[in-house]
């Protein structure tokens, strides 16, 4: 696994950083991850509507893209289809599991939404888990 990746997919560590429900406070500690790896770190860029907690720079290309949300299945998936529209590399969205739906249900929901990222991490700061996705480079896995 990329070193990168795996420092991204420490749950621990990021409830240890900062407060996983606190969209500013998750924004600061992808900013300064970022910046302590030798990114170009953007806290809130938006791409047309999609606005997102943080971006790293690598040159030109957008390594990766952060953001959070904790709401229903169909904001969930809004949030990842938003993290999609700034082409990454990486994808890494924080939520929380429901008792009536896991991080599964959404990665199987996933099959029929076309994303633009190499890598998707969900880090479920409920349960402690993380679901890798990968190749997902525009087309349906």
């Amino acid at each position: 696994m990329d070193p990168i990746v795996r420092a991204l997919a420490d749950v621990n560590a990021l409830k240890t950083a900062c407060d996983p429900f606190d969209r500013e406070s998750l924004a600061e500690y992808f900013y300064n991850l970022g910046e302590e790896l030798g990114f170009s770190p953007v806290k809130y860029p938006r791409k047309g509507i999609a606005r997102i907690l943080c971006v790293w720079r690598d040159g030109k290309r957008n390594y990766l893209a952060a953001d959070s949300s904790f709401g229903n299945e169909k904001e969930i998936l809004g949030a990842i289809t938003c993290l999609s529209a700034f082409q990454p590399h990486v994808s890494v969205l924080v939520t929380a599991s429901k008792p009536f739906w896991g991080i599964s249900d959404i990665l199987e929901t996933l099959r029929a939404v076309p994303l633009v990222t190499h890598t998707l991490l969900v880090l479920d700061v409920k349960t402690g888990n993380v679901s890798t996705w990968r190749g997902c480079h525009g087309h349906r896995p």
